[in-house]
């Protein structure tokens, strides 16, 4: 049997065998501890990826802070001989 329907799966099957990665195996347990473990293993995709996207904005942040402080800087400099020359 091939289904969607969690209730009707729980209810018909002894076995559960698992289709990944192009490969079918058994799974050691019943559909129940199947679905915990397909939840924990979605949380840990999910949160690898809320980590990802926090260290991207970080990153994003830092390089256009450095912009921000290049610029002010070649600013700076630009501007510091005109004031060193009307002291």
């Amino acid at each position: 049997m091939a289904s969607h329907d969690k209730h009707l799966i729980a209810r018909s099957l002894d076995e559960v065998w698992v289709i990944s990665q192009g490969k079918v195996a058994p799974f050691n347990g019943n559909f129940q501890n199947y679905r915990k473990v397909f939840q924990f293993l979605l949380y840990q995709v999910n949160l690898v990826i809320a980590i990802n996207r926090e260290w991207l904005n970080y990153i994003e942040k830092a390089k256009k802070d450095k912009e921000r402080i290049t610029a002010d800087v070649s600013d700076g400099l630009r501007v510091t001989p005109a004031l060193v020359c009307h002291m």
